[in-house]
């Protein structure tokens, strides 16, 4: 599988322990994380079984409370609209 990435934005009034506990949930789920800016993160994960459940992680808590997905590439492009509805 080629590499495929999520860009999140997170709102900025939120406290940073709920960005924290988010990233680690997505961190031991497998993604790695770098900071493109103060609110943005960009997750890549390079196995379907951490895409799916980050994906997972992203569309039922992260998303909307916490942030946005802005963009999406490789495999997480092509399956973001069934994160939504699959259940682990």
């Amino acid at each position: 599988m080629e590499p495929s990435t999520f860009i999140l934005e997170f709102h900025a009034h939120l406290p940073p322990e709920r960005i924290q506990s988010f990233t680690l949930a997505v961190g031991t789920a497998g993604a790695a994380s770098n900071w493109l800016s103060k609110t943005k993160l960009e997750l890549t994960c390079v196995k379907r079984s951490q895409l799916q459940h980050v994906g997972y992680i992203i569309y039922s808590t992260g998303q909307p409370a916490l942030c946005n997905v802005v963009g999406v590439t490789g495999e997480a492009k092509a399956h973001a609209s069934a994160y939504r509805s699959t259940s682990l």
